[in-house]
């Protein structure tokens, strides 16, 4: 469960104010609102990449202040242009973050790549030579293979094709069951067959206002 209370970022404006939440297990939750609204900035801020300035945010009851260990290591999170390390080869990425995690099942991400169409020639190779398409798939791998309780998702497959997404949103539903996933995205197909609840940044900010307001 995710449960989030009194969240608030402000950059020159507020971006997040008053924000509370709770999703529950076996829920994926599509974040909906404006440009501007904060989806990218409360995913970011939940897998603990951007930092708030006030609430308090708990993921199965570990705290993201004081029990980060146990937080971060039941997160998966994927972003539009994912960061890996350009000289590295997408295997040397699975195997370096099979290490650092000490998962046991050492053939898993691998299994997911042979799903995807990401093949040997190609994980062989440098990220950098890799297509958007390409590094998306590797980073859904990186973010998913270890089955976190929580996978966020910004954006996540907008540079794959339709069948690759298709088997992307297979893989999301299976192995994230009973588990959450939060995502933010304007690709139709993703919205429709992915998530089981949707809620809209913007309108909750605003009913915020309001509230001051009155």
């Amino acid at each position: 469960m995710i449960s989030i209370k009194g969240l608030y970022k402000k950059y020159a404006n507020p971006v997040i104010h008053d924000l509370s939440l709770s999703v529950e297990p076996n829920t994926f939750l599509h974040i909906q609102g404006k440009n501007g609204a904060g989806k990218t900035t409360l995913l970011k801020i939940i897998a603990g990449i951007e930092s708030k300035d006030q609430g308090i945010i708990l993921i199965d009851q570990y705290n993201q202040d004081t029990q980060l260990y146990q937080y971060i290591s039941r997160v998966g999170y994927l972003s539009d242009s994912p960061f890996l390390y350009p000289y590295l080869t997408g295997d040397e990425h699975l195997k370096m973050d099979l290490n650092i995690r000490k998962y046991h099942d050492e053939k898993k991400p691998y299994h997911l790549a042979e799903k995807l169409e990401l093949t040997q020639e190609q994980l062989a190779q440098p990220t950098k030579t890799y297509s958007k398409g390409m590094k998306q798939k590797l980073a859904f791998i990186l973010g998913i293979y270890h089955h976190p309780t929580v996978l966020l998702m910004d954006e996540p497959f907008t540079g794959m094709d339709q069948k690759s997404l298709e088997t992307a949103i297979h893989i999301s539903h299976e192995m994230m069951k009973g588990k959450i996933i939060l995502f933010s995205s304007h690709q139709e197909m993703l919205s429709t067959k992915l998530s089981t609840r949707s809620i809209d940044l913007t309108e909750i900010q605003s009913s915020h206002d309001k509230v001051r307001e009155e």
